[in-house]
């Protein structure tokens, strides 16, 4: 619904999506990828070539796991222990992994953030 004119929408299961993503037709397209979890988002970034661009937003706002069970890296990145893991592996394989909510925040770097987390 809040899909800009012009963009087409697939709503796949993550291994169906790593399909999509590795067809040879995709490398010409621009395609958003959006992941329920940070481990789905590795999962992908595992089994798929080169990926412009990293973001984790939002990651674990709205799992239904409660907060307290959660790592909080930001107002909006709360992640399990699983996740958190995930993230660091994630930042290995793209240092320039970015958080940023909506485009008009600031991007802050995910290593920056772990670094002074830690």
């Amino acid at each position: 619904m809040a899909v800009p004119a012009g963009i087409k929408v697939l709503i796949k299961p993550v291994d169906e999506a790593i399909r999509v993503l590795n067809n040879p037709k995709a490398s010409s397209m621009r395609i958003l990828v959006l992941t329920r979890t940070v481990t789905d988002a590795l999962k992908i970034r595992k089994q798929v070539g080169e990926i412009e661009f990293l973001n984790i937003g939002n990651a674990g706002r709205f799992d239904g796991v409660d907060v307290s069970e959660k790592q909080i890296l930001s107002p909006t990145i709360m992640l399990t222990d699983e996740e958190v893991k995930s993230l660091r592996e994630l930042v290995e394989m793209n240092p320039k992994t970015c958080m940023q909510q909506v485009p008009n925040d600031e991007q802050k770097m995910v290593k920056d953030v772990l670094d002074k987390w830690n």
